[in-house]
């Protein structure tokens, strides 16, 4: 018997940001070898469109999203886009995974925070989250969801949905090259 979850992935951007070309799509487990050929595969897309490391960075950020609040024994679903606005490339990363269930209530909390920050307030909770923060067992201090508001060009889309499995974490950030 088989552990399979079905993800619907919702790439519609709306009126206000142009539709975003898939550049790497992945549905499965993410294994260690997964992982690391996601990290090759997108490191070598965005090289290709611009010299700046910040988008990959991001995708990275994300990634790791996934492995800190996912359960690592059900499938996720990772899609990497790009389009061009005002000749700046700007990637779209859209991240789902089942939350572990030891790791709901940690991120409604962290969720609940990260809507109330503005621009500056979300600067100054990453400072002080650096300066402060204490590593957790499962990586990092907190910073994943806060350096992706940072970076994006538009507010983080955040989505905690019901389904069979559990709760599914989606997350879609984009990320415009600079220079």
């Amino acid at each position: 018997m088989s552990n399979s979850v079905h993800f619907e992935l919702d790439t519609s951007t709306g009126d206000s940001v142009p539709p975003s070309v898939c550049l790497i799509q992945y549905k499965g487990l993410l294994t260690q070898e997964a992982y690391e050929m996601l990290l090759e595969r997108v490191e070598e897309a965005i090289v290709q469109r611009t010299e700046d490391r910040r988008p990959f960075r991001a995708f990275v950020e994300a990634l790791q999203n996934v492995f800190k609040h996912g359960d690592v024994s059900q499938p996720v679903s990772i899609w990497v886009g790009g389009h061009t606005v005002c000749a700046t490339p700007v990637f779209r990363f859209v991240t789902q995974n089942i939350v572990g269930h030891d790791r709901v209530e940690t991120l409604v909390n962290r969720l609940e925070n990260l809507e109330k920050y503005d621009a500056m307030e979300t600067r100054a909770a990453l400072r002080k989250q650096l300066e402060q923060g204490e590593f957790g067992d499962r990586g990092g201090a907190g910073l994943g969801l806060l350096t992706l508001q940072t970076v994006a060009v538009r507010p983080l889309e955040i989505t905690l949905l019901d389904s069979a499995g559990g709760k599914v974490l989606e997350l879609i950030v984009d990320v415009a090259s600079q220079g």
